[in-house]
């Protein structure tokens, strides 16, 4: 940290793209980029900016790293988002519509690099976003703590079965409810009376906190 409280801001130069953001939040986060000196340039909308600090090398392909920062207020926007985890030289951000423990818990699952609400601020934001790039996630403290304490609950007793486990696998994936009708052609409804029956053997009380628990007790490897 900073004598202000802002993260470092050691680490590559960060390519601006985005899917779904407001334009007002889009220039918030990236004046904040910029001043850090961290914003190559701006590909969501063309407009570049100049790196500021004279330390970075932007030259080297190896030290800019495409920023993909999608904004998830639809299943489009999560399936955008799905398809930018993983790719090499990619730091890739899900902004929430606000603060969701099962939003957290299903962008974390996927594989994002870090994951902010909309209405945080833009400097918050920003150090989400550097923290990502270090490798690291910052998370809000009610996010930590409600996750903390559903990682700290007992194995459930009643063992599930594979059609069970499928359910977890598909919901820890983003899939929707419809997807996973379609996918084990099954009607929408008996799905969701399946996943009622997953989340009460394992002593949960949504898709967010069926995740972690399955996670936490190895059920998605």
């Amino acid at each position: 940290m900073t004598a202000s409280g802002q993260l470092a801001t050691v680490g590559p130069m960060l390519r601006w793209t985005s899917v779904g953001c407001p334009e007002p939040y889009v220039e918030a986060v990236k004046a904040r980029l910029a001043a850090r000196g961290l914003l190559a340039d701006a590909d969501a909308d063309g407009v570049a900016v100049e790196p500021q600090a004279a330390d970075h090398t932007p030259d080297s392909a190896a030290n800019v790293r495409r920023l993909m920062v999608v904004f998830c207020d639809g299943e489009q926007q999560w399936e955008a988002l799905q398809h930018s985890v993983g790719e090499v030289g990619v730091v890739t951000i899900a902004v929430l519509p606000f603060l969701d423990l099962e939003g957290y818990v299903r962008a974390l699952s996927l594989g994002v690099d870090g994951v902010v609400y909309a209405d945080t601020s833009s400097i918050i934001t920003a150090d989400v976003i550097v923290a990502a790039a270090q490798g690291e996630v910052l998370l809000p403290s009610q996010a930590a703590q409600a996750m903390a304490k559903l990682a700290h609950r007992e194995r459930p007793s009643t063992e599930l079965d594979a059609v069970d486990l499928e359910l977890l696998r598909a919901l820890s994936e983003g899939t929707t409810v419809a997807q996973i009708a379609e996918r084990l052609h099954y009607s929408e409804r008996t799905v969701r009376r399946y996943l009622q029956n997953v989340y009460l053997r394992l002593g949960v009380r949504n898709r967010a906190e069926a995740i972690t628990t399955a996670a936490r007790l190895g059920l998605l490897d």
